[in-house]
């Protein structure tokens, strides 16, 4: 599905191309008309266009587009609405982003209908039918159903806004409440229940369906489960390679590094003055200035077991 800007009209409609056919949209973004045109013609020059739509010709008769200034950039932006490209999201449904010259932003169905509203600040895609929205400085969730309606969906127990959102990754979004942060679930509802530790950040790990915690520049791993895992007692815990992550812990003043598993279990004794990801089955770090080997194990030696 393409779409493209093409001309202005200053009766309010605007020229879109949408897979090759011309097609009418007013200013709140709703489909008036559609012809069919050879584009390889000029665009601007309404006898040109070979309409075969009862009403088509009718709406462009007497209009004119709209000269732009090709110096004056700003003003040409400002008359211009903006459609990104179509994404289909998880009910199989095509949409795309859909910015108007106002600078609200919306969603258009695969035939150039809105489907949510035009009066948000910004809105983004976040997986499972869900649309992030933001109003004001706060954003909510929207639902687009199969049917292709939308709804804003009644979240029990959780904020009917949020400082930010994230994107669903491995089954689970982030989101800020302001100081602290959550998950939720692909059902909107929280992952891990209301944090007693105001300040708590979370995390996505990249090769992970856990979560990295953060209070007070301590980490924590949150399971796959929605349960923590460990306390906060590591200075960082880097991204899981073959189900095992580099951590590091401080000990009487000093970094010392070692491994943890998905289900936060210490695979080995944190004695590492530095160390590397496991890979190949194996991490590799450094005791007192000598390279040994730790295996899935946790058995250290110099040479690979």
């Amino acid at each position: 599905m393409s779409k493209n800007f093409v001309v202005r009209f200053d009766n309010g409609l605007s020229l879109y191309e949408i897979n090759g056919n011309p097609t009418l949209i007013d200013e709140n973004g709703k489909t008036v008309a559609r012809g069919w045109h050879d584009f390889s013609e000029p665009v601007k020059d309404l006898p040109m266009f070979e309409v075969t739509k009862k009403g088509f010709i009718n709406l462009l008769n007497g209009v004119k587009p709209i000269e732009e200034n090709g110096n004056d950039e700003d003003t040409k932006q400002s008359r211009m609405d903006k459609t990104y490209e179509y994404e289909r999201i998880d009910c199989g449904r095509l949409i795309a982003k859909y910015e108007s010259s106002d600078g609200k932003v919306g969603y258009l169905d695969i035939n150039g209908n809105i489907v949510v509203p035009v009066e948000y600040n910004d809105a983004f895609y976040m997986g499972y039918n869900y649309i992030a929205l933001k109003e004001g400085e706060r954003w909510r969730i929207g639902e687009i159903y199969a049917d292709g309606k939308f709804k804003l969906p009644n979240i029990i127990g959780v904020p009917v806004s949020f400082a930010s959102l994230e994107k669903f990754y491995r089954g689970r979004a982030i989101c800020d409440n302001g100081g602290w942060s959550n998950a939720l679930n692909k059902d909107l509802t929280y992952a891990i229940g209301i944090n007693d530790k105001y300040g708590v950040i979370l995390t996505h790990f990249e090769t992970s369906d856990a979560l990295k915690a953060e209070y007070v520049g301590k980490f924590a791993l949150v399971g796959a489960h929605n349960a923590y895992l460990t306390d906060f007692k590591y200075t960082s815990i880097e991204d899981f390679y073959e189900g095992i992550a580099l951590a590091s812990k401080e000990e009487f003043g000093e970094i010392y590094y070692g491994y943890i598993s998905e289900e936060g279990e210490e695979i080995s004794e944190f004695r590492f003055s530095s160390a590397l990801p496991f890979e190949d089955g194996y991490g590799v770090g450094v005791i007192g200035g000598i390279i040994y080997y730790v295996n899935r194990q946790g058995v250290i030696s110099k040479r690979k077991v």
